[in-house]
């Protein structure tokens, strides 16, 4: 009976520590996974950045900008790369600071401004009726990606119209690639801003000739 007994228990203690050991590699996975998310932006270029582009357009013609869509792998907190293959690595520690859709907008916005004129620049859809004579410009980001050597790039097309007949008035595409190869996320983000600097020279370039 007390063989059977000592058994038992000793069966019961390799049962605990097995449970024991797991817990503690729970516990190390937990640990392991609380490195801090860094969090991202893009920002508007400076003027070192945009190649100054003389206006061409009417002081009183108005600029709508979007709809602005970008690829769906893009359209996620977490910022995507490439690797080979085709493959993409979604980094689950560095994010976007906020929907990247929306801080395209707003950059787009604010780099147009600075080549026209604040007043003649807003975001479209508006919560305000425009002048039927404004022009709309409605982006689309084909690829927007940093590959595994550093490497960053940026590829749009564009449409230019005008709103009082919805007549296209000129079409266009650029691609980009940084200069330099980035080492991390904050050279990413930077770099990738540049990139949509020179897109807003080549989309008010594509308006100028356009207002002629």
């Amino acid at each position: 009976m007390r063989k059977n007994m000592t058994s038992k228990i000793s069966i019961l203690s390799v049962v605990l520590l097995s449970a024991a050991a797991l817990l503690l590699g729970g516990c190390g996975n937990i640990v392991s996974q609380s490195t801090p998310t860094e969090f991202y932006r893009l920002l508007e270029a400076d003027n070192s950045q945009i190649s100054p582009v003389k206006s061409e357009l009417p002081d009183g013609l108005q600029v709508g900008i979007g709809p602005i869509t970008i690829p769906g792998y893009v359209d996620r907190p977490q910022i995507v790369t490439s690797g080979t293959g085709g493959r993409l690595i979604v980094d689950d520690f560095n994010h976007w600071a906020e929907p990247v859709q929306e801080n395209i907008e707003r950059i787009m916005v604010a780099n147009m401004s600075s080549l026209l004129s604040q007043k003649q620049v807003f975001h479209y859809p508006a919560n305000f009726h425009p002048d039927p004579s404004s022009l709309q410009i409605a982006v689309e980001i084909t690829n927007m990606i940093r590959d595994e050597n550093g490497q960053v790039y940026l590829s749009a097309r564009w449409n230019v119209k005008r709103m009082l007949d919805n007549r296209l008035l000129a079409r266009d595409a650029v691609k980009y690639q940084s200069v330099q190869n980035d080492k991390d996320f904050s050279d990413y983000s930077l770099a990738l801003s540049a990139l949509f600097g020179k897109l807003s020279v080549a989309i008010v370039t594509s308006i100028n000739s356009v207002s002629k």
